[in-house]
């Protein structure tokens, strides 16, 4: 354990080491007159005298340097460092972040980064460690700390280039859970292109104290590149024939001039038309292709543009729902009222992604609930196990139910809890409730996901149940007074949702909200598993298995299987295109379709200033006294040597006064100058 001082100044008197020995080498030779009676008796002798340069007493030189070494030791506080805090400030940590977001496989770039990322760990000193995060919309540990430079460099090389977006905030999130049990400040090292797009908004991640940060920047070989941004699929006339009109939302940036492009339009592999579209150097065009005719089924549908510096985003595709209706059971009290219903009705009567076909009443019935995809109970209490209907039965084997909770069910304290949840009453809010916390990566809410919070955040709500929710529900918003306002659950392979948003304008004005219409048909559509009811997805973000899948299997656009592996039955897509879900064995007809594509923001190619990619980080603070470098207070209560080294200076001291006193060697001598009498008598 190598000896450290909390007082390292103090070690320059150290230089006081020289007075000694001048001292001793300045010293002149004195003599003490003896009285004589006579000098008949002596010899003349010649007396000859020289200025002395040599040291003639060692022992107590030495002597006086130790005092003055263990004087200067003692004030400079002397104290053995701990094992592993010198394990910790010699090799520290390196975290080697990779950006692996869709970008990154833009041309000049793909070939670069891995080399950039090599050459980053060969720079670094001898037996300094490092770890290997790679990330997109998540981030993921390739290698945990280590010295060993060839699993860091395998870890390099295995990294994949993915399809998803670019969030500096997860990789730097996963990078300060690394640093955080470091007992001394580490580093970071980004290999990134910077993209503007990543930049840390929201849940800012913090750093811990003093870690440095260190972006090596990729450059593209042309930041010039056009994308398509998304599709617009609407259906036309009637009849037997299901026809449609296709447009594309396309974009470009970095041009420096208007540029033509050639724009193919593609449906289930087939290519159905192409047009021309006049893109300007940085913005973006709608182009509308003439129409189309689709299957009845669900239909893939794609537009491409040609190949350009970043490929991963010339291509855009869609999954167009059947033309076959989606049936749901409307279950209204007998006291219900005209107005209570109208806004529901109206909002599953609209539009065409999915089709419902609603069948109102105000009873449960076996065939009525078997030939249903859900069944909405507004203001109505779920049936029991016992109820001739099947209800149950029903559900568990994956049928979907969304129980709208009002002033009925939270006023009724018989009622059977509603899903995972019971209700404890209503609330009146004199100031109207807000609601928040809204999950917009959950499928049924997806159609919010453009709006964020502020979807739902607009509405004011007069009066709601107040819900206590079990650990199996899934809150997915949430009232300003942390009540749930919507939660999801699984029964057996069913799916479940409990509003307690007033979907009427007696309590609340969210029927007049613009967010009511895809509210109502995303809750609906999710729990009815209606195919295709999600056109696309971004790539990068988990997608939630239905819970009436068993065994899924994801089959990807190039053949590959992924499974959920994870408890919360969730697979994130990662490769563009058209996946199919199936159950058990990846063959036959597949049970869902859905699109994925790179999300619109990684065809933005420019950069930000390195100074900006920690705009919103803070610093953490020490989250124990392991995980913080050891301040000097600490230090000086563990080192007590200086006491040590003071009574050793005391012992010396007083060896120093024996020494030069000459009591330890006080020896009768003989004076050179007086000859021996003859005969040996004085």
């Amino acid at each position: 354990m190598p000896l450290a001082f909390l007082v390292p100044a103090f070690l320059a008197g150290l230089a006081a080491l020289v007075v000694p020995l001048v001292l001793h080498l300045r010293r002149r030779e004195r003599h003490k007159p003896v009285p004589f009676p006579s000098l008949m008796f002596l010899a003349r002798i010649p007396i000859q005298t020289e200025q002395r340069r040599r040291i003639t007493d060692w022992p107590l030189l030495l002597l006086r340097a130790l005092a003055i070494l263990l004087l200067v030791a003692a004030f400079a506080r002397p104290f053995l460092r701990t094992g592993a805090a010198t394990d910790a400030g010699a090799a520290g940590l390196t975290v080697l972040l990779l950006d692996r977001s869709a970008s990154m496989s833009t041309d000049g770039v793909a070939s670069a980064w891995r080399d950039s990322a090599a050459a980053a760990v060969a720079s670094l000193p001898a037996g300094r460690r490092v770890a290997v995060v790679a990330f997109d919309t998540e981030a993921e540990v390739l290698a945990t700390p280590t010295t060993d430079r060839a699993a860091v460099q395998a870890a390099i090389a295995a990294a994949p280039v993915a399809a998803g977006g670019t969030r500096f905030g997860a990789g730097l999130r996963a990078a300060a859970g690394l640093l955080a049990g470091e007992r001394v400040p580490g580093e970071i090292v980004l290999v990134s292109d910077l993209q503007r797009s990543g930049r840390v908004t929201s849940s800012a991640p913090a750093l811990p104290a003093g870690t440095l940060v260190r972006a090596v920047a990729v450059e593209p070989a042309s930041r010039d590149n056009a994308a398509v941004v998304g599709i617009e699929v609407e259906p036309v006339g009637g009849g037997d024939v299901r026809r449609a009109v296709v447009a594309a939302r396309l974009e470009r940036h970095g041009g420096a001039a208007p540029a033509a492009r050639d724009v193919r339009l593609l449906v289930d592999g087939r290519e159905v038309a192409t047009a021309s579209a006049l893109l300007p150097s940085e913005g973006g065009v709608r182009l509308v292709f003439d129409t189309v005719t689709l299957a009845r089924s669900a239909a893939r549908v794609e537009v491409r543009l040609p190949d350009d510096t970043f490929g991963a985003d010339d291509a855009w595709a869609a999954v167009v729902p059947g033309a076959e209706p989606t049936r749901l059971l409307l279950v209204v009290p007998r006291d219900v009222q005209a107005d209570e219903v109208r806004y529901l009705e109206r909002a599953l009567a609209i539009g065409a992604d999915p089709v419902f076909a609603v069948e109102r009443t105000t009873r449960l019935d076996r065939a009525a609930v078997a030939r249903s995809a859900a069944v909405l109970l507004y203001d109505v209490a779920m049936p029991g196990d016992d109820d001739p209907s099947g209800f149950a039965t029903w559900l568990a084997n994956g049928g979907g139910v969304i129980v709208v909770a009002g002033r009925r069910l939270a006023g009724d304290r018989d009622a059977a809890p509603p899903l995972a949840a019971a209700l404890r009453g209503g609330l009146d809010r004199r100031d109207a409730a807000l609601v928040g916390g809204v999950v917009t990566t959950h499928p049924a809410l997806a159609a919010l996901r453009d709006a964020g919070a502020a979807g739902l955040g607009q509405l004011r709500v007069r009066r709601h149940p107040r819900v206590e929710a079990a650990p199996a529900a899934t809150p997915l918003a949430m009232y300003d007074d942390g009540t749930p306002a919507l939660l999801a659950a699984a029964v057996g392979r069913g799916r479940a949702l409990l509003v307690t948003i007033p979907l009427d304008a007696r309590d609340g004005d969210f029927p007049l909200q613009p967010t009511f219409l895809p509210f109502v048909r995303g809750i609906t559509g999710w729990a009815a598993n209606a195919q295709g009811m999600t056109l696309a997805v971004p790539a990068g973000e988990p997608w939630p298995v239905p819970a009436s899948v068993v065994s899924p299997v994801l089959r990807g656009p190039t053949g590959e299987l992924v499974r959920p592996t994870d408890r919360q039955r969730s697979i994130t897509p990662r490769v563009p295109g058209f996946h199919e879900l199936h159950d058990g064995r990846p063959d036959g007809v597949p049970l869902e379709v859905f699109a994925v594509n790179v999300p619109a923001g990684e065809g933005i190619l420019a950069p930000m200033p390195a100074d900006e990619l920690l705009l919103g980080v803070t610093e953490a603070a020490p989250a124990d006294a392991a995980s913080a470098p050891e301040p000097a207070a600490a230090r000086e209560a563990r080192q007590q040597g200086w006491r040590w080294v003071f009574l050793a200076l005391m012992l010396i001291l007083g060896l120093e006064a024996l020494v030069a006193s000459r009591g330890w060697r006080g020896v009768a001598t003989r004076s050179p100058l007086v000859p021996d009498p003859p005969g040996g008598a004085a």
